[in-house]
């Protein structure tokens, strides 16, 4: 038999197991086998095409954005005779798991966690950014979504049914689609839900931090304020472009910055505990007239910060760079800093930073930590 071109449709056929003629079978398994970035893009084809199968009509619009993403990366070339290319071409997508109603794709080095519950009346979809990348999902109904590093976005079943409520932990950048019947598209919180017809705005949520932060750029949100004992919700203020609201909770970790005069600053005990001072309520701060790029680059892959104490840009960067960053100097905290970071390495950045005020660093390369002192 004449060698055929071993291309991304042979490849689909043979995963469908759409191939009759052994010779070419046989010749695609040992392509498969040749090298470990053969078996990489195989599982990822592999991946594909399982969940372009997933059967929710509802999700259709969803399972086309990630395939299409996908064929917007890969470029088809002839797999047998330049096997290179094709791994080079899709190295950015990886492969992980598949078992049962479960999906792992991880695709611009950003898990996309498709959940399918079916022994809970809870049911959910989630999408999953983790530790040091970021991704983007269009949802059902067109609404572009940034996720940020760390951050989980959980959308019901009966989503795009007269029913847009999302659930988010950590941060994301939405631009809310209108849709015919001008639903409301309900962003939740922990504490705070922000309601929108169709807009542009950053949410901050970290389940472990004690604000809640919202930044608008384009449209109108209201915010209003979750209660779990059954009397609704309450209504606190309506969001105009380029303001920002900061809701600081009872409990969870503030960066001052976002606080700054309203709150007493948080000490260290001998011990070097974690010590706040003072009886934390609950409180609405507003800022008009912000410059959003500060707190709404991130979404184009730059690391913004303006007069920011050196403690609360350590914890940007942790989530940044994927790594954990221990300040042992507390002299060091509250030293401001101003720049943006894009394409640089950990120790690029620091490097940077120390410039303009001197301090020494080392690498813990094997359990991704880096010391400073």
């Amino acid at each position: 038999m004449k060698s055929k071109s071993i291309n991304k449709s042979i490849l689909l056929a043979y995963i469908n197991d759409e191939l009759s003629e052994k010779e070419l079978i046989v010749e695609i398994e040992e392509w498969i086998n040749r090298n470990d970035r053969n078996k990489e893009y195989f599982k990822s084809l592999k991946a594909l095409n399982l969940a372009s199968k997933l059967y929710d009509e509802e999700f259709a619009v969803l399972k086309k954005n990630v395939w299409e993403r996908v064929e917007r990366n890969t470029q088809e070339t002839n797999i047998q005779s330049k096997p290179e290319q094709v791994s080079q071409s899709i190295n950015w997508f990886k492969y992980i798991s598949v078992a049962a109603s479960v999906l792992f794709v991880v695709a611009l080095g950003t898990i996309f966690f498709l959940l399918k519950n079916n022994n809970s009346s809870d049911s959910y979809y989630s999408f999953r950014a983790e530790a040091g990348s970021k991704s983007e999902v269009t949802l059902p109904d067109g609404t572009l979504v940034y996720l940020n590093s760390e951050t989980e976005l959980r959308l019901p079943q009966n989503f795009n049914n007269g029913n847009r409520h999302v659930t988010l932990f950590g941060e994301a950048y939405f631009k809310v689609q209108k849709t015919e019947n001008k639903s409301l598209f309900v962003v939740n919180t922990g504490d705070i839900a922000i309601k929108v017809l169709g807009t542009e705005f950053n949410v901050k949520s970290y389940p472990n931090e004690g604000t809640i932060e919202t930044t608008l750029e384009k449209g109108k949100i209201k915010l209003e304020k979750k209660f779990d004992n059954g009397n609704g919700n309450k209504e606190l203020l309506t969001l105009k472009p380029n303001q920002r609201a900061v809701f600081v909770k009872k409990e969870g970790d503030i960066q001052l910055s976002e606080i700054a005069g309203e709150y007493p600053e948080n000490t260290t005990s001998e011990k070097g505990e974690k010590v706040e001072i003072g009886v934390r309520e609950e409180k609405l701060l507003l800022t008009e007239q912000i410059e959003t790029g500060i707190y709404t680059s991130w979404k184009e892959g730059k690391l913004v910060f303006k007069s920011e104490r050196f403690d609360n840009l350590l914890v940007r960067m942790e989530r940044w760079y994927g790594i954990e960053i221990r300040l042992d100097n507390d002299s060091l905290k509250a030293v401001q800093f101003t720049g943006t970071l894009k394409n640089e390495t950990i120790e690029q950045a620091l490097d940077a930073l120390k410039i303009s005020q001197p301090f020494n660093y080392k690498m813990d390369i094997k359990n991704n930590i880096v010391f400073i002192n």
